[in-house]
């Protein structure tokens, strides 16, 4: 996240206001993981038509990004900048 706020510092923005949100990342995968299932669910029971593959790459990008966000490589936060006046 350093790399975002140097970049809105030299462009000229004033920080507000930085939040590391590391668990909201887990939380936003989470809830990806329970769409997946029910996806995978209606497939199984024909309400969904799915291109063949699709459910087991999404499955696979899944837990690359789980992975990741452990790792602290991929994460979530937020920053409020302004342009002074």
């Amino acid at each position: 996240m350093q790399g975002y706020c140097d970049l809105l510092t030299r462009e000229g923005m004033v920080l507000e206001h930085v939040e590391d949100c590391r668990d909201v990342a887990e939380g936003f995968l989470s809830g990806i993981s329970k769409k997946l299932v029910m996806a995978e669910i209606a497939s199984g029971l024909g309400k969904l038509s799915v291109g063949e593959g699709v459910l087991s790459e999404a499955k696979l990008l899944l837990a690359k990004a789980r992975d990741l966000a452990a790792s602290g490589v991929l994460s979530y936060g937020m920053i409020v900048a302004r342009k002074p006046p």
